[in-house]
């Protein structure tokens, strides 16, 4: 008997099961939880050494560039139907990040001749770097050891890593990341 009473109160309090608990209850979110525990030990550290080729052929853009502004680097592809999703809410971000000094950059992880034809019919206010294979490695060191796409990295004014996501990024969560980047 005392044990049906304790029962709705543990549910309640959150010590086991019910709605208090972080049990995924979708694959999405099973999915976002492994990979943001792989991600874990990345947080808090510098960026990677990297050099990756812009899009137009420009100069190439190094994480030595990243140092003054914050920065939501996006790993995305053409292919990625979430991907795509996400890159409209992205722009978006990107113009409110200017005046507040920071950008948003994407990582193509496509070849240059697929990913020139995607923006011809998509253009996009970001600089866009390939990525290639030197893309998915940056991406495995920032912690997306499970190879997901999108995936989108956080970077304070410092060169720190500060958060990552994976997975669709929305606006609102775009945001609600770069918030605490934006203050340090």
């Amino acid at each position: 008997m005392m044990r049906h009473r304790l029962l709705p109160a543990l549910l309640a309090a959150g010590l086991i099961g019910g709605c208090g608990d972080d049990t995924p209850r979708t694959p999405e979110q099973a999915a976002h939880k492994v990979v943001a525990e792989a991600a874990r030990p990345v947080i808090g550290t510098p960026v990677p050494d990297f050099t990756l080729p812009s899009l137009t052929g420009g100069t190439p853009l190094s994480q030595a560039q990243l140092l003054g502004k914050t920065t939501l680097v996006n790993f995305w592809a053409p292919w990625c139907p979430p991907c795509v999703q996400e890159l409209p809410e992205l722009a978006r971000v990107h113009a409110a990040l200017q005046p507040k000094n920071g950008q948003v950059i994407g990582i193509a992880l496509a070849g240059a001749e697929e990913v020139q034809a995607f923006l011809a019919q998509h253009p996009l206010p970001f600089p866009i770097l390939l990525g290639d294979h030197e893309g998915r490695e940056l991406a495995r060191k920032l912690g997306n050891a499970h190879a997901v796409l999108p995936y989108s990295v956080v970077i304070d004014a410092e060169g720190v890593i500060r958060a990552v996501h994976a997975g669709r990024l929305d606006e609102a969560r775009a945001r609600a990341l770069l918030e605490p980047a934006l203050r340090h």
